[in-house]
């Protein structure tokens, strides 16, 4: 006879909810009654019809990155039209959807992870997951989606090994969001943060911008134009010409071409390349990092690009994990 003591205690089993069957829609999500980044719990449906369990946060479903820029949009503010997908087949639908939507047959998209191990406030896997620019076509974009949840799970089951996540994929789902954005081909692009990184100091706004794709600043391939404006008063407390040497580029086909930057913006003498940051530009930057750290809710991380209009898109806003305190 088993000894009381060791009588086996039911455990309930949780049941998944099963990965959804269609792509949600960033200008769907962003509809949501979230405050913060962080946000409040969601207990019902949304809009969109994803069904979220009591005291799970959106980000713990659509990811970080996806969660911040739904937010974004509810703000106001301009991000490329894209959905979430967890799996290539949807993302296959969503892109057909996509193409209706942009009226482009074959529009280029991006495709980029949005793991809930990444993009939190307490910890950023930055770099960490693949992105695909430039995609085209239903076939080429879900057979991206399928390698970046591929590199989702290999994350996140690192993460799970190394005490940092608690579990290797979101039970929520089964499967690893990845987004799907219009590419935005850009004539300039940066990052700017709405409190000095390094100083910690939270009355500046710090501005880094590049000719051409943002790919060679995050990269670390050349040195970006700084500028450090005051939150405040918008007065440019530091500005220093970038050392630009090369450019990226989309073509037609999607490629990413590096060429070498027209010499004649190059200065002979102190080596500096021609500046990114028109005053218009600028005051763009600063006015869109304000605002995208109102929508998070916390000190915003953010990347950002100008198309051939003119038009600055915010491609995305994420917490400064770093930040010192003062």
């Amino acid at each position: 006879m088993t000894p009381p003591d060791l009588v086996p205690v039911p455990v309930p089993v949780p049941v998944p909810v099963p990965v959804p069957e269609t792509v949600r829609w960033l200008d769907e999500l962003g509809e949501r009654e979230e405050r913060g980044f962080s946000a409040a719990t969601l207990t019902e449906a949304d809009a969109s019809g994803l069904q979220l369990a009591s005291g799970l946060r959106l980000a713990e479903v659509i990811g970080g990155k996806a969660a911040g820029l739904a937010l974004l949009l509810r703000a106001g503010l301009p991000v490329p039209d894209g959905f979430v997908a967890w799996t290539p087949e949807t993302a296959r639908a969503g892109y057909a959807v996509l193409a209706r939507r942009s009226g482009i047959a074959h529009p280029l998209v991006a495709v980029r992870s949005s793991s809930p191990v990444e993009d939190g406030q307490a910890r950023s896997a930055a770099g960490q997951l693949p992105t695909e620019l430039g995609v085209r076509g239903a076939d080429a974009v879900a057979e991206a989606v399928a390698r970046i949840i591929a590199a989702e799970a290999t994350l996140s089951a690192e993460a799970t090994l190394s005490g940092q996540a608690q579990r290797p994929r979101p039970p929520e789902t089964g499967s690893f969001p990845v987004l799907v954005q219009l590419m935005v081909s850009a004539v300039a692009a940066g990052v700017s943060f709405s409190a000095h990184p390094v100083t910690g100091a939270r009355d500046c706004i710090v501005v880094e911008a590049v000719h051409g794709l943002g790919v060679l600043l995050t990269d670390g391939q050349v040195v970006p134009e700084h500028v450090v404006v005051h939150r405040h008063t918008g007065a440019v407390l530091t500005s220093r010409l970038g050392r630009q040497r090369l450019v990226a580029t989309i073509g037609e086909a999607g490629l990413t071409h590096v060429t070498r930057l027209d010499p004649a913006s190059i200065d002979a003498t102190s080596g500096a390349s021609s500046p990114v940051l028109t005053p218009a530009r600028l005051d763009a930057v600063v006015a869109a990092t304000a605002r995208a750290e109102q929508a998070i809710g916390v000190a915003a991380d953010v990347e950002w690009a100008f198309d051939e209009t003119g038009q600055l898109w915010v491609l995305q806003a994420r917490p400064i994990t770093t930040l010192p305190s003062v």
